[in-house]
Parts: structure tokens; sequence; C-alpha cells
């Protein structure tokens, strides 16, 4: 009864894994997969400290770095977990510390914007990056010609700037 038992469980989170992560145990090991999951977590874990960091350079202007904490945190573990559950990879996604850089050296510092202005437009180029592999109109413009490479989230952003600067200036 109780090898039964184990063999119905085995079978059971074999099962499950395969439903919820689409793992395939004659391709993949789960201790492996939980030893990578852990390397990927310690790697993406440094964001924590750095994107505040960065986003520390906006406190003057009454932005919250514990606020921008918390949400570096929410915002990895939902990225990751959708990308576990609906797309079934394993990926971990979060902040690119590239365009978190550009948002505040360059967008709000350097251009002179203030924070709510620049996260407008993050929200607004978040919208369209949306609406465009809704569409997939991003996997045309990708595939559209030899060479052509995806378009840069940071072009998305200026693009975004540029129409709100449009719409600002057309109400005045």
């Amino acid at each position: 009864m109780s090898s039964f038992c184990c063999t119905f469980a085995k079978q059971f989170r074999r099962n499950m894994l395969k439903k919820l992560f689409g793992f395939d145990a004659t391709q993949h090991k789960v201790r492996m997969e939980i030893f990578a999951g852990i390397t990927t977590f310690l790697t993406m874990v440094y964001i924590w400290a750095v994107n505040p960091g960065i986003f520390s350079a906006l406190e003057p202007q009454g932005m919250p770095t514990s606020a921008v904490f918390t949400a570096t945190i929410l915002a990895a573990a939902v990225g990751t977990l959708v990308m576990a559950f609906y797309a079934k990879k394993p990926f971990g996604l979060a902040s690119g510390m590239g365009i978190n850089a550009f948002f505040v050296f360059g967008v709000c510092l350097g251009m002179g914007h203030s924070w709510q202005f620049a996260l407008t437009a993050v929200f607004i180029e978040g919208i369209l990056f949306i609406l465009l592999s809704f569409f997939k109109i991003r996997e045309k413009i990708a595939k559209g010609k030899e060479g052509v490479r995806q378009i840069s989230p940071t072009v998305w952003v200026l693009f975004a700037i540029f129409v709100l600067r449009y719409v600002q200036k057309s109400l005045s």
C-alpha cells in the first residue's frame, strides 16, 4: 500500500509541475531547477539595493526611496511569476539598470523634467509596448527587415516624452 501511495505522490507532483511550469521530468531534474532558481535569485537580488540607490538622486525632489525599493521588489516578483506561470519560461525579470539611470540622470536631472513627468512617460511607454505586443506590431517591426533589432525601451521613453511635450505645448 505504501509503495502505491509513494508512486501516486510522485506522479501527482510530476503532473502538477508539468501543468504549472511545463516541466518535463525526462529532460530536467527538480534539484537542478531549484538550484538554478536560487542562483537566478542571488544574481538578481543586487537590484534591490542598486535601484533605490540610483533613484536616491531624486530624493531632494520628493521621490521616496523606500517606495522605489518596494516597487522594485514587487515588479520583479510579479514579472518573474508571470513568466513562470503564464509563459512557462524560467526567466527572472527585474528593472533594467540602464533605463533607470537614463530616467534619473538623463530625463530628470539632465533634461530637467520632474520625476512625476518622467513616470508618466514610462507609464505611456508601457501602455504603448503592451498595445504593440498585443497587436503583434512589435514582432512585425522586429522581423520586418533583416538586421532590424527590437526597439529599445529607451526609444519608447523618449517617444512618450515627445508625446507628453507635444500635448503640454498644445494645451498652453
